[in-house]
């Protein structure tokens, strides 16, 4: 009777390190799947696709990333991978690409596209293009005759420049 006591104490102990054994596998395996995945971003998507307003607040989170940027500017994420940005529109067609790197240095993109329909009233920031200016200037010295507008393409630019 004994040696059965014995044998059932020890069948007991061998299935409770088995359970054991597996729970701590599962746990394991539980935890290192997202790792070896790598990186994921969820993001709210706007409501409208054609944007009114000049900007929008792109909130979302990027899982088991080490860095996050969006549209090649670095921004924070917080410990558990929320982020919350203010993205400036244009009128016309808007890329947002959002890039993160998980600890292992794979790179995970992703892009949203947004028709940004801004308003004509809202005051923005003139933008002058120094570039062209100093071109214009330059042909109107080299050539005055010669409008500006009537110069086609970059090779007309160059030949008038370089004559």
């Amino acid at each position: 009777m004994t040696h059965s006591i014995n044998s059932l104490q020890g069948k007991l102990w061998r299935n409770i390190l088995i359970i054991f054994g597996i729970m701590v596998v599962s746990y394991g395996a539980f935890r290192i799947v997202p790792i070896i995945r790598g990186v994921s971003i969820i993001t709210t998507q706007p409501e409208k696709i054609i944007q009114d307003d000049n900007s929008i607040t792109l909130n979302g989170i990027a899982r088991h990333a080490r860095s996050l940027s969006i549209n090649g500017r670095s921004i924070l994420i917080d410990p558990d991978g929320s982020f919350t940005e203010e993205i400036m529109l244009v009128s016309g067609v808007n890329k947002i690409t959002l890039s993160a790197e998980d600890i292992r240095g794979r790179i995970h993109t992703k892009e949203i596209i947004l028709n940004g329909n801004v308003n004509e009233n809202t005051d923005l920031p003139e933008i002058k293009n120094l570039k062209t200016d100093t071109v214009e200037k330059e042909i109107e010295k080299i050539e005055p005759d010669t409008p500006v507008s009537e110069v086609e393409n970059e090779d007309q630019l160059e030949t008038i420049i370089n004559n």
